[in-house]
């Protein structure tokens, strides 16, 4: 379960910004995790892992980027167990694709550098035509010079994917994506509202483990905003 994106002007009830797990050695946070677990077992087959993967709640780039989601993400499913489902709480929603803007986009300059041509001695005339004929019937023509003016490089230091665009990456074609507002639930406020996303969310999930085809990931995102 994720937080996800706030917007600055959003309190922060539980203390997140100071005790997310980004701030913790994330071998002790899975040692912790995982005793809690064994503590606490049951015959239910999943459960419900709140705090992690909410380093965008911290207050500076650099903070944000000491635990990428990616590293986060796989070291719940390495150490605790298959992320079967995500599902953000959140003020505003968080976009599936990674968008390259114009300023992102290096521009590429290459200097071209005329070389005076040596002179040549003789006989040398002859053998430079016999290079220049195109190759005959059964050769391998000579691959073009590579030009780095031919692609397009961007620049994406300090820009990681967010959660859902990592998710969509990994899950693939097994990951289905949800994203509603907080009024369809038709609740009385945004308390009563979480919860009956997280009931709907939940047996999603249960109804999903019962299946006996291909499983699908769920990611909701639950939007607590009056635009979205």
């Amino acid at each position: 379960m994720s937080f996800g994106a706030s917007s600055a002007e959003a309190e922060d009830p539980f203390d997140e910004a100071a005790y997310s797990a980004v701030h913790f050695d994330q071998t002790l946070v899975m040692q912790l995790i995982q005793s809690k677990i064994a503590d606490c077992r049951t015959s239910q087959r999943y459960i419900l892992l709140e705090g992690f993967c909410n380093s965008n709640k911290l207050e500076s780039d650099k903070q944000r980027l000491q635990l990428r989601f990616m590293d986060e993400f796989f070291a719940i499913e390495k150490n605790i167990g298959e992320v079967v489902g995500v599902i953000g709480l959140q003020n505003e929603k968080e976009h599936r694709e990674f968008t390259v803007s114009d300023d992102m986009i290096e521009q590429i300059v290459v200097e071209e550098v005329k070389e005076e041509a040596p002179k040549k001695g003789e006989g040398e005339e002859e053998e430079e035509e016999e290079e220049a004929q195109p190759p005959e019937e059964g050769e391998e023509a000579k691959a073009p010079q590579w030009n780095p003016k031919d692609y397009k490089w961007t620049i994406t230091n300090g820009n990681s994917k967010n959660l859902p665009q990592l998710f969509a990456d990994y899950m693939g074609g097994r990951g289905n994506f949800e994203e509603r507002n907080w009024k369809t639930y038709q609740s009385r406020d945004h308390n009563d509202a979480a919860v009956k996303a997280l009931d709907e969310f939940c047996q999603k999930i249960c109804d999903e483990g019962n299946n006996q085809g291909q499983i699908m990931t769920h990611y909701y995102q639950i939007i607590f905003n009056e635009l979205d």
